[in-house]
């Protein structure tokens, strides 16, 4: 598999050279950063009863305004006449390691149309998709895949993390739980469901699915940082101390984990450590936003303190 494990990383679902079976590594979106969205998806849906829609193909709603790539664009001149859905496949899923979307989206999108019952195809046409924004038609590809390769660990979980970057948390919930019993030891699996029981409300039961990942992978900090994030929500600050010292020892490189830790030090008022750790993730980061906003509202209720 050609990913990394990245927790608080950006969505990077990129395929390996080579096509089955193992076509489809995915990347796990951290809790702190994906909780933080929630409030502009399914925050209000959440509160309710499931909605049968939740399961159901996705409905186009137009391209989004955050798409960077076309549909209608043509094949590019390096794609030969005559070129088979293989080759086109193979083409894409390079031009996707190479972050070159817009020629991903076109080649794959060829390959697909070419061979339309192969799951594999469809669902790399659907990771190019993603990593253009179009949200929509990626899902929509993804559901399609699924049910082409309904045994597919690997596809189950990119539909669900396609599920999860539309804010359809509950659906997302279903289909990783079910990915995670096709493939009980990839631990990227089990991250990306305890981070939708989050989003979901349900703490305890995110706390027992990370632990089970952190058991697979102890050394992957970004699963210790989602830990410690779930331990707060639990309120148990000592317990999330404990984590996240270990995290930064872990990796001293980490800005998530240096900022998460100074969230705790804010919590139990030792506000000098605080700061401490907001600066350091910084450091390490100078673009980390959640640690310039906690330095910035820390520094301000210093300055409180001295009027």
């Amino acid at each position: 598999m050609c990913g990394k494990a990245m927790g608080l990383g950006v969505l990077l679902l990129c395929c390996c050279s080579a096509p089955p079976p193992h076509a489809l590594p995915r990347e796990p979106r951290g809790a702190v950063a994906l909780v933080s969205l929630s409030a502009d998806t399914e925050t209000e849906e959440v509160q309710n009863t499931v909605s049968s829609s939740d399961f159901s193909p996705s409905s186009r709603r137009g391209t989004s305004p955050m798409a960077s790539c076309r549909l209608d664009a043509p094949l590019p001149a390096e794609v030969r006449a005559g070129a088979s859905a293989k080759s086109l496949h193979l083409l894409g899923q390079k031009k996707i390691l190479e972050k070159e979307r817009q020629t991903a989206v076109t080649v794959l999108q060829k390959a697909n149309a070419m061979a339309p019952e192969n799951p594999l195809i469809k669902a790399d046409y659907a990771t190019a998709l993603l990593q253009c924004g179009l949200v929509n038609e990626g899902v929509e590809a993804l559901e399609a895949a699924a049910l082409l390769a309904p045994d597919n660990a690997d596809i189950a979980a990119n539909l669900a993390q396609g599920y999860q970057i539309a804010g359809r948390f509950r659906a997302a919930r279903v289909v990783y739980e079910k990915a995670a019993v096709l493939a009980p030891d990839d631990s990227a699996i089990l991250n990306n469901l305890a981070v939708v029981l989050v989003a979901l409300g349900d703490v305890d039961a995110a706390e027992t699915v990370i632990r089970r990942a952190i058991a697979i992978r102890p050394g992957e900090t970004s699963y210790l940082v989602d830990l410690g994030y779930i331990l707060v929500r639990q309120k148990r600050l000592q317990d999330a101390e404990i984590v996240l010292e270990r995290a930064v020892n872990a990796d001293r490189n980490s800005a998530d984990a240096y900022n998460m830790l100074g969230f705790v030090y804010f919590q139990l008022n030792y506000r000098e450590r605080a700061r401490e750790n907001f600066e350091r993730a910084l450091s390490i980061n100078p673009d980390h936003r959640a640690a310039r906003e906690n330095l910035d509202a820390l520094t301000g209720e210093f300055h409180q303190e001295l009027e």
